[in-house]
């Protein structure tokens, strides 16, 4: 069960009255799944947007675990099986680790092209950029990292930072595994202060960031002394990877912090002072400040100025902290108020490279084999393919997560490179033109059937009717009414051809199909090379 809406007495925040169209619905799902397509955003419509919103944010059940799917690299485990809490073998960890990850990452993908009308992958995502690592080589430290996530998606954030702060992955990422007394590490206090909870602010002076100070830094890295991370790489059976706290390398000492945090003194709590630390940044306003304002980046759009700030940041900020830092209600308010559904922050998003793949392969049907060793590699070669194009989730390149959520003034543009423009249109037309390969090889591919973009039943007869229709689960923003016309002549063929309407009402059209379908992926492979294909 979901919360009731909250309402906050906010013209921005104020509940959406107007029409609810497959525009409005199109929209709320292009930024809450990955791809929708025709029959998610058809339900949407018929469903309403309150009933459409509780159903994306309904808690769902936790997937089955990542498969060993092929090959004799783990003796252990049988086909079939997860390999998540079997142990390494040291002659061969090195090609365990390379089959686990390609499992891993495959399954990624299975999950992100699941038909659920659920935000659930999207905000796991989301909090992969929030808290962001790289380099953790062992799967199985990464499967934990990624299921802690998947649990908290949209619960709790205390629950949720929490567990990220002595999560194994983070350990290792940001040394907390090397943070002892003796040597205070403060690359995780850092980030915890400037980018987790409260963020940086304005620089005030030196080392005196507005909302913390470097002696806060370091009074909190003391805090964080004790921990390590243990089951790497282990060839143990049952040594799964998990934190461990060490007394002995904990500072025991009160820690001063400065006038930023109230002059508070944090005394020794053991394994439990971490926990005091977050609560207190919890309890600071600037934290759930923090946290609106990258949830609006990522859902709405990158830019917020002063009345943004003012009529939604703050307000749903409130809603955070009176609500203890459980995200539905949050997250409802935003998707249930006036200023999402406003015109001027529809198509304004770059789709990430996530984003650009999936509005081809969920609308369009693509075709996933369905053996198990094929399933796997096809979803790994998705995975794959978004890597290739800057965005891999388990390698960010900056602890800031993404350049397009948070790096000014370009953000989503960032996507956009010279390295990527030309990668981008060529992900579209090979996909459009000849597939791609589920595995390397001779084999299957992976192909898009354009045809089943709408439902046969839902097919006009009225050629631009029908153009317009497409370009609704295509596009994020309507097409004039002269460039669907213009669109629609595409359907009509030549002079000497059968029209639409002729096509559509032949009385064989089994015979007829083959025209049909090239017809309407003319009008598609026209549609994906227009600029409004790139937004979201």
């Amino acid at each position: 069960m979901t919360a009731p809406f909250p309402f906050h007495n906010t013209s921005a925040l104020t509940p959406y009255q107007g029409t609810w169209d497959l525009l409005r619905a199109g929209h709320l799902l292009r930024r809450t799944l990955f791809g929708p397509d025709q029959r998610q955003i058809s339900w949407a419509v018929s469903h309403g947007m309150k009933a459409t919103i509780n159903t994306l944010l309904t808690n769902r059940e936790m997937p089955a675990p990542p498969l060993h799917y092929k090959g004799d690299h783990e003796p252990q485990v049988s086909i079939g099986k997860t390999w998540i809490s079997a142990p390494y073998q040291e002659n061969i960890h090195v090609t365990q680790m390379a089959c686990r990850s390609r499992s891993l990452f495959g399954w990624n993908m299975g999950l992100i092209l699941d038909d659920a009308i659920s935000i659930r992958e999207k905000m796991v995502l989301f909090w992969h950029n929030h808290f962001a690592i790289r380099a953790i080589e062992d799967p199985r430290y990464l499967y934990r990292f990624t299921t802690t996530i998947r649990q908290h998606a949209t619960g709790n954030f205390r629950a949720l930072i929490r567990s990220m702060t002595i999560d194994p992955s983070m350990l290792v990422f940001l040394n907390g595994n090397r943070n002892h007394q003796e040597a205070p590490n403060e690359n995780y206090a850092r980030e915890l202060l400037e980018l987790f909870t409260l963020g940086k602010g304005e620089l005030a002076g030196p080392g005196d960031y507005t909302n913390y100070t470097e002696q806060d830094v370091k009074a909190l890295a003391r805090s964080l002394t004790g921990w390590q991370d243990i089951g790497f790489l282990a060839t143990k059976v049952g040594q799964n990877p998990e934190a461990q706290f060490i007394p002995d390398r904990h500072d025991r000492e009160s820690k001063q912090l400065s006038h930023r945090l109230n002059h508070q003194v944090i005394l020794d709590q053991g394994m439990n002072e971490y926990q005091e630390v977050l609560e207190m940044l919890l309890d600071h306003p600037a934290t759930a400040v923090n946290l609106c304002s990258r949830l609006y980046r990522w859902f709405v759009d990158a830019h917020i100025d002063e009345q943004t700030q003012q009529e939604v940041i703050q307000p749903l900020a409130d809603i955070l902290r009176n609500s203890d830092y459980e995200l539905t209600p949050t997250l409802q308010a935003l998707f249930q108020s006036s200023h999402f559904y406003q015109i001027n922050v529809m198509g304004t998003m770059l789709k990430n490279p996530l984003d650009l793949l999936t509005s081809l392969v969920r609308p369009l049907s693509i075709t996933i084999p369905l053996p198990l060793s094929q399933r796997y590699d096809a979803w790994y070669r998705l995975f794959d393919l978004v890597r290739r194009l800057q965005m891999d989730w388990y390698e960010l390149p900056q602890v800031a997560g993404w350049d397009a959520y948070y790096r000014a003034p370009l953000y989503y543009r960032h996507w956009l490179n010279a390295a990527t423009l030309s990668p981008r249109m060529e992900l579209v037309q090979r996909f459009l033109e000849e597939g791609y390969p589920a595995f390397e090889g001779n084999g299957p591919r992976m192909l898009l059937s354009p045809e089943r973009l709408l439902d046969r039943s839902d097919w006009s007869e009225e050629a631009v009717l029908f153009t317009e229709n497409i370009t609704k689960i295509l596009l994020p923003v309507p097409l004039s009414s002269t460039s669907i016309f213009e669109l629609s002549r595409l359907l009509d063929g030549s002079r000497d051809s059968l029209t639409w309407k002729q096509l559509i009402n032949h009385d064989d059209q089994e015979s007829i199909l083959v025209i049909l379908k090239e017809r309407i992926g003319i009008i598609v492979k026209k549609l994906t090379t227009l600029p409004e294909f790139q937004l979201t």
